[in-house]
């Protein structure tokens, strides 16, 4: 999505004259955006910039003297001209794409002023970036780092309707390209209609000036796109097609994304491969492209993606591994084929085959209704992670599955069942050495892999809490002792510490908090005890992710809250 119109073209048609009276305004312009150390100057020197902005934009100046204005623009200005500055900053890096202005978006950041302002734009700018990815990695990286900003830039303020719509647009998106199903994507893009009608509410509620108004028919092209999305998703799932030709247009035009909506360059490497993979695991799928490319009438621009999709289909039955998700039981699978091709006996192939099966899903098999919700939300949230793969995935599932276990049996409990090592958690003053002392014994006796040490030094500079390691890659665990209700915003000052260790390795981590309150009511349930953060640090572009839990402190036996 193009977030700005460019400038129209000043009034006068003199090109001589225009350039006379730029230059003769930029010195002035350029000493009312220099006056800016008091709120009472400082909304005239941003419109200042803002003019020069402008007339850089349509050609009237060169635009060297003003980057060089604007990425000496420091955090520790005046609030008020920052605030407009950051917007200023973020047009300026989509007009010309100059790098040394994300160092200035990431600078402003810090400012609470412009903090909102700056982490949109800064968002936008990596949004960009994503989009000229040339591999499906690096792209799925980029596009994650953007909507955290988005997230961030909402709760920073709520009202900003404009960062909900570029994260919702992201999400379905990436709820595509990994085989999400129907429902997920109907509730994505039911947000980002809902985000979109509000956004495009306020738009109307004011003018707004030319340089800052949205492409509305690049913004309809890419609400009519993803709108087919979850369709899409729907009838690649099945092995034909009532209305062949309908569906295989609306299709088509999916799959050739980055080439007919203007801006949309880099989402088709995210959304081709699972529709090649639908087309090359169903003969019925193919035999409707085929019967299309043989229709005489099948003309203009969507024939010539229709060709490259069956070429590309061509190529792909060559490959020896085949695009597309395999099935949660493909392992399990191969593994009984591989079996009977060596002539096991069948009470050996029961054996290893059940012993397969309760690797792979005993863990995730709790028959707990609200233990499966807290676990298979924060997975579908760690999906977009291009860490959270292969092994990676296995073990901090595994981890993730052991601390929703350890919160709910520190809730559930009594002071006879946890003994003295649970005594902390009815203390009036218990220390945070308590708390990790006994989550460290939870996991030595419930996790099958992994070294588990406490107080590692040698990481980020510091010294890890809790570390699991696994060879080559490692789980951190940071915790903290906070006296006082911990909510998800508390939790935030705490997220930036704990997502300092992931800094060398896998970006993937874990938040531990014990609350303590002088509770007269009940401690929260158990699934607003456990959720999902992310953030992008200042100074990086890659999403760091984390698992953060609470554990309630200072507890009190049932009869003892009643009033």
């Amino acid at each position: 999505m193009i977030a700005y119109r460019p400038v129209r073209k000043m009034g006068t048609t003199s090109e001589v004259l225009r350039a006379r009276v730029g230059l003769r305004l930029i010195r002035s312009l350029e000493m009312q955006a220099a006056a800016r150390s008091d709120n009472r100057n400082s909304l005239i020197a941003a419109y200042a910039l803002e003019t020069w902005l402008r007339l850089a934009l349509g050609g009237v100046v060169t635009r060297f003297r003003l980057l060089s204005v604007l990425v000496e623009i420091e955090p520790e200005e005046n609030g008020i001209f920052l605030e407009h500055a950051a917007k200023i900053v973020g047009v300026a890096f989509h007009a010309w794409c100059d790098r040394d202005l994300l160092i200035v978006l990431e600078r402003l950041r810090r400012n609470p002023a412009a903090s909102g302002e700056a982490t949109f734009e800064y968002g936008n700018a990596l949004l960009s970036i994503a989009l000229d990815g040339s591999d499906q990695h690096s792209l799925m990286a980029g596009l994650e780092s953007a909507r955290t900003l988005f997230l961030e830039a909402d709760c920073i303020d709520p009202d900003r309707s404009d960062a909900k719509v570029y994260a919702a647009v992201i999400e379905v998106v990436q709820g595509f390209a990994r085989n999400a199903g129907e429902s997920d994507l109907q509730q994505a893009f039911h947000t980002l209609a809902n985000t979109a009608a509000d956004r495009a509410f306020l738009l109307s509620a004011d003018r707004l000036p030319d340089w800052l108004i949205p492409r509305w028919d690049r913004d309809v092209q890419w609400f009519e796109l993803l709108e087919y999305i979850p369709r899409i998703a729907v009838e690649l799932d099945r092995p034909s097609w009532l209305r062949a030709c309908e569906v295989l247009d609306r299709l088509l035009k999916v799959y050739d994304a980055d080439r007919t909506i203007a801006g949309g360059i880099g989402f088709g490497i995210l959304l081709r491969p699972r529709i090649e993979a639908s087309f090359v695991r169903s003969r019925g799928l193919l035999a409707h492209l085929d019967d299309r490319l043989r229709d005489p009438d099948f003309i203009g621009e969507y024939r010539d993606v229709a060709v490259t999709l069956r070429d590309r289909i061509s190529a792909i039955a060559t490959e020896p591994d085949l695009l597309g998700k395999q099935g949660e039981d493909t392992y399990i699978e191969k593994l009984q084929g591989v079996l009977n091709d060596i002539g096991a006996p069948d009470v050996f192939v029961d054996r290893v085959i059940g012993a397969a099966k309760d690797k792979l899903i005993s863990e995730s098999e709790m028959a707990n209704p609200v233990f499966q919700c807290i676990f298979r939300d924060i997975r579908s949230k760690l999906s977009d992670s291009p860490y959270y793969i292969g092994r990676f995935k296995e073990t901090f599932d595994r981890l993730v599955f052991q601390v929703i276990r350890f919160c709910m049996d520190r809730q559930d409990a009594t002071k006879k069942e946890l003994g003295d090592r649970g005594k902390y958690l009815f203390a009036k003053n218990p220390l945070e050495a308590d708390f990790q002392k006994d989550l460290r014994e939870f996991f030595v006796g419930n996790l099958t892999e992994g070294a588990i040490q406490t107080e590692l030094e040698g990481i980020a500079k510091g010294r890890a809490d809790i570390y699991i390691g696994h060879g080559d890659w490692r789980f951190l665990i940071e915790l903290k002792r906070h006296e006082g209700h911990v909510s998800r915003e508390v939790a935030r000052k705490y997220v930036g510490q704990a997502a300092s260790y992931q800094g060398t390795n896998v970006k993937l981590g874990m938040l531990g908090i014990l609350e303590l309150v002088d509770r007269t009511d009940l401690p929260s349930s158990v699934e607003d005890c456990i959720w999902y953060d992310s953030l992008v640090p200042e100074g990086d572009v890659t999403v760091r992710h984390l698992v953060v839990f609470k554990v309630p402190g200072r507890l009190k036996r049932p009869n003892e809250l009643s009033r």
